[in-house]
């Protein structure tokens, strides 16, 4: 067999004149052609998604899916819709996503518009405002605005993002099931949904989440903080945020009558920096048979009070003419 046939010998490796060897394996370069690919992908889709959340003022509002979202002109007539038979006319200025009606869906907006009345059904809308004003984005606080979105958990802000969700009136297809447990319905639904967040790390729970120490458990404190009952999670992990990290917060009996509960993330990033922590604080608007959800960074927490009270007054504050149309 001639030597051609063979293929280089050992000597030729370690002979400096002879020729490269190149290895060409096409998996080798596939995976490295798809790993540019995600990357350039992704830096792409943070510069939309920045442009989309944060993007500009005057001539080129932001948009969302194409529908302009604050904010929006003085001028902008307001956005007509009813929860539960309570007609509203929200300040379209005031407005963070567009008001969602029932039967649409945001991530697919109908390409003819729907002649909105004061009867049409809304099934969600968030308005974005700065606390303690509780005046939305305008020329005086636009800094501010920015800088809200700049923060990256780090730092706090003082700006409150409020939702309100109608409550779901019809009759739950499995009362006392675990999916009725998560269930936004009237019958004290932030009692039971206090219950659950603490039923999370049972370590008999199926849905526990399974990255979490068998030690990690829920610590009651047994003093009040800021006038409301606690409990913290506790043990191995506990000090990086995590998906199930969170302090609750809470006014009330969990499982039976709860009427504040609020839930903030905690710990440190991967790189070690302590976050600002986010606050999901819930209650009830019983005027519009809806639950309302305010969202802010922790250090807005011993103030929850006056935000609850605020929010309540401003999102009643949206009660509107029942004649008009948009």
């Amino acid at each position: 067999m001639s030597r051609e046939t063979q293929g280089p010998s050992p000597a030729d490796h370690n002979d400096k004149n002879a020729p490269e060897l190149r290895n060409t394996r096409p998996a080798d370069s596939l995976r490295k052609w798809m790993v540019w690919f995600l990357l350039c992908a992704g830096l792409i889709g943070s510069a939309v998604a920045y442009k989309l959340y944060v993007g500009g003022t005057g001539e080129n509002p932001r948009s969302f899916l194409g529908i302009p979202i604050s904010p929006y002109e003085q001028t902008t007539p307001p956005k007509l819709g009813a929860v539960h038979g309570v007609r509203l006319a929200i300040p379209a200025n005031y407005l963070f996503f567009p008001v969602e009606y029932e039967g649409e869906d945001s991530w697919a907006p109908k390409k003819t518009k729907p002649v909105r009345t004061s009867e049409s059904e809304i099934s969600s809308f968030s308005v974005y405002v700065q606390w303690p004003s509780l005046l939305p984005r305008q020329d005086r606080n636009e800094e501010s605005y920015q800088d809200s979105f700049k923060t990256r958990g780090l730092r706090p802000h003082e700006w409150l993002m409020i939702s309100v969700e109608p409550h779901n009136l019809k009759p739950p297809t499995s009362p006392g099931g675990i999916n009725y447990m998560l269930e936004d319905r009237p019958d004290n639904y932030l009692g039971r949904r206090t219950r659950s967040s603490f039923d999370l790390l049972v370590p008999i729970n199926p849905l526990r989440p399974k990255d979490i120490s068998p030690q990690v458990q829920f610590e009651y404190r047994a003093q009040p903080v800021f006038d409301l009952q606690s409990a913290i999670p506790v043990g191995p992990g506990t000090e990086w945020a995590q998906h199930w990290n969170k302090a609750i917060y809470w006014q009330g009996i969990p499982g039976a009558v709860v009427t504040t509960y609020i839930q903030c993330t905690r710990g440190k990033n991967v790189s070690g920096n302590e976050l600002a922590g986010d606050c999901k604080h819930s209650f009830e608007l019983k005027e519009f048979k809806a639950n309302v959800q305010v969202n802010y960074t922790a250090n807005l927490l011993p103030q929850w009070r006056s935000i609850e009270e605020q929010a309540r007054r401003l999102m009643l504050s949206f009660r509107g003419d029942p004649n008009s149309q948009e």
